[in-house]
């Protein structure tokens, strides 16, 4: 599972080297939306538990009755709900002047005959009783659980669609920025590899920081869902440039070994053994004796020789001839 590989497997990193660019964009893209998706469970939760409960809601709105259209309430009562922000005013003598309220984001006042309801981002709405059948004559008691009733069916559902849609929404914008530092960190990631002489691509930096991003979004997830806010993005930023770095220099330093290959050295053969010593070649003889140098004396005795042969030879022709 690459989410857990991402983590500590070094030879992920280097099998990113040789994927196509869609397979770490879709991975980060696929993590990004759980991290995301946890914090708005994580939100959406602390939510839950900040809204009043129901029993809490009657303790705080007093007892009324409108009866033909008309509000009676004992005294005036007004409820400030921290939580939502709004504000409730209930006030059967009271003339209502929108100028009073125009630094209240929220409120609801009813007076005798008029409900006035105001929403942070929406219009003054005027509801009169007699609009409207079960406001026409109720209670306390009646109108919360007609109001009960109503909010499963209609209200609740267009509500959660709402939200829903605002979420995904919002999402995809935090998924566009969420992209934007890591192109950065993939820049940074590329000056980390001309240091460590391993020269990648900014392609290759990118990839690996796709991947990287599993421990660091790990990491702030966890701090969101404990301490309800972002991790200091400083601390982030360092926090990915030396989870990758180590990546990056394992690449460098070529202890990642590829998918299917072991780093088993075998011994190779020496294409260059070195030549067996042999006898030195005999060193060939000249095929004629230098003369060695002879002397005057030695010549003429040689010479003295020569013409006594010849005279012996002479002699002993003349006498085969007599």
């Amino acid at each position: 599972m690459k989410f857990i590989r991402a983590i500590y497997d070094k030879t992920l990193y280097q099998e990113a080297l040789s994927e196509k660019f869609s397979k770490p964009f879709f991975y980060w893209v696929l993590m990004s939306l759980v991290s995301l998706f946890i914090i708005n469970i994580s939100l959406g939760w602390d939510i839950y538990k900040a809204l009043p409960s129901l029993e809490q809601i009657k303790q705080q709105i007093p007892k009324f009755e409108i009866k033909d259209g008309i509000l009676d309430v004992g005294q005036r009562e007004e409820i400030y709900f921290e939580e939502t922000p709004i504000l409730i005013i209930i006030d059967d003598e009271y003339t209502f002047n929108a100028e009073e309220f125009k630094y209240t984001p929220q409120y609801l006042v009813a007076t005798k005959e008029t409900i006035y309801i105001k929403g942070e981002d929406s219009q003054l709405t005027k509801i009169f009783y007699n609009d409207y059948e079960w406001l026409r004559n109720t209670d306390r008691d009646t109108l919360i659980n007609n109001i009960m009733d109503i909010l499963p069916t209609e209200a609740i559902a267009v509500v959660i669609g709402s939200i829903l849609l605002f979420v995904l929404f919002i999402n995809i914008l935090l998924l566009m920025f969420k992209f934007i530092p890591v192109l950065l960190w993939a820049a940074v990631g590329l000056i980390s590899s001309k240091i460590f002489k391993k020269d990648l691509t900014y392609g290759e930096s990118l990839k690996i920081m796709l991947y990287g991003n599993t421990l660091p979004t790990i990491v702030t997830t966890l701090f969101w869902v404990v301490f309800k806010d972002n991790i200091n993005m400083f601390t982030f930023f360092i926090l990915v440039s030396i989870y990758t770095g180590y990546f990056i220099y394992q690449l460098k330093t070529g202890n990642i070994q590829e998918e299917g290959i072991t780093d088993t050295v075998t011994p190779t053969q020496n294409t260059n053994p070195t030549p067996t010593p042999t006898a030195p070649a005999e060193t060939a003889q000249p095929t004629q004796l230098a003369q060695q140098p002879v002397s005057v004396e030695e010549t003429a005795t040689v010479a003295s020789k020569n013409v006594q042969t010849n005279e012996e030879i002479n002699r002993e022709t003349k006498s085969e001839i007599s």
